[in-house]
């Protein structure tokens, strides 16, 4: 009985606001500067990285390998729109800038609707859109000339998520997400349109913190047989991706968490023409490991430094290919996160 008396108390209190103070909250700014290194920036093959002829790829860059500046932000906003219901606007940006590789420099932003329906029961939607993402320089095969252009992608992307609680058993999220990657005009023969499917699910075991999920990609080659030269080949894909993480509050006075992960895919080309021995019958299996340790040293800043290593092995009936796109590469990096409250209506 008292549940039900305070529970119709508190809708009565919320309901008595007036509507337009339930849109005068805070707004949480969340600040953060990330520095790091990567030491394969433009995906070197081991063959690659000992032929000179790779300068060729690297543009006005000198190196394969960078150290590399982050900074980005987050502001939540969070209105009383739906009564006693959670509800998040959350916008994100972040820049980086390559020191070794000014070609690699790029920005991206995304914006978030959440809205919580109860514990771990949430409805997420959000669009990210990331412009000149760069991989190398490389022949147009549509021109005559061997000259070598910058080649570089813009990216958009849109999810929607449901998550829901299953007791003791935790609790797990389902993901629906489409992206398109559009290529500049020089290598427009690669646009691909991404469909994805994943579930992740999250749990607590002796203590730790873990979640494991599982991913199908179809990436469509939506240029492809458009009339040019170069799109004659069927550059589409379907892939596979299982993750896992372990996470650890250590509540030490060195050390606040640990993470470790773990991430397994797969990728299948589709293209069986014997006249592109580049993607026919090529698949690759990739494996990245991380780790992570995070210390928050006042209430409002944290630290955070993590190591991840990536190996890619491709397999292909031609060894010169399998020796060409598959490659390691190891990145590290230490950020710092600044959280503050903007009281701009008080």
């Amino acid at each position: 009985m008292n549940k039900v008396i305070i529970i119709i108390c508190s809708s009565v209190v919320i309901c008595s606001i007036p509507l337009k103070n339930r849109y005068l909250v805070p707004v949480y700014l969340r600040i953060g500067l990330s520095t790091g290194y990567h030491d394969n920036v433009f995906q070197f093959s081991s063959r690659e990285k000992n032929d000179i002829d790779s300068y060729n790829y690297m543009g006005d860059a000198s190196n394969y390998d960078s150290f590399y500046l982050k900074p980005d932000f987050r502001i939540l906003y969070s209105p009383k729109i739906f009564n006693q219901k959670i509800t998040n606007f959350i916008f994100n940006a972040s820049f980086s800038n390559f020191l070794n590789v000014e070609d690699k420099n790029s920005f991206d932003y995304s914006v978030r609707f959440e809205y919580k329906i109860k514990s771990f029961n949430w409805i997420k939607i959000s669009y990210r859109n990331s412009p000149n993402n760069f991989l190398r320089y490389y022949n147009d095969n549509d021109l005559p000339e061997q000259k070598y252009f910058l080649c570089d992608y813009n990216s958009d992307s849109f999810y929607v998520s449901y998550s829901a609680a299953f007791g003791k058993y935790g609790w797990s999220r389902f993901k629906l997400y489409v992206a398109n990657q559009f290529y500049n005009p020089n290598f427009t023969e690669f646009d691909t349109r991404h469909s994805k499917i994943s579930f992740k699910h999250y749990f607590k075991f002796r203590g730790y913190k873990l979640n494991a999920s599982f991913s199908y990609l179809l990436a469509d080659n939506v240029s492809y047989d458009s009339g040019q030269l170069s799109s004659e080949f069927d550059r589409s894909y379907t892939g596979n991706i299982i993750s896992f993480e372990i996470k650890d509050d250590l509540k030490n006075k060195f050390l606040d968490k640990i993470l470790l992960g773990y991430t397994y895919s797969e990728r299948f080309y589709k293209s069986e023409s014997s006249f592109d021995p580049l993607h026919s019958g090529r698949s690759h299996s990739e494996h990245v490991v991380s780790l992570e340790i995070r210390k928050k040293i006042r209430e409002d800043v944290q630290l955070g430094l993590k190591y991840q290593a990536r190996n890619r092995n491709t397999i292909s009936d031609f060894e010169w290919v399998e020796s060409l796109k598959s490659f390691n590469g190891n990145q590290i990096l230490f950020k710092i996160i600044y959280d503050m409250d903007i009281d701009t209506f008080y």
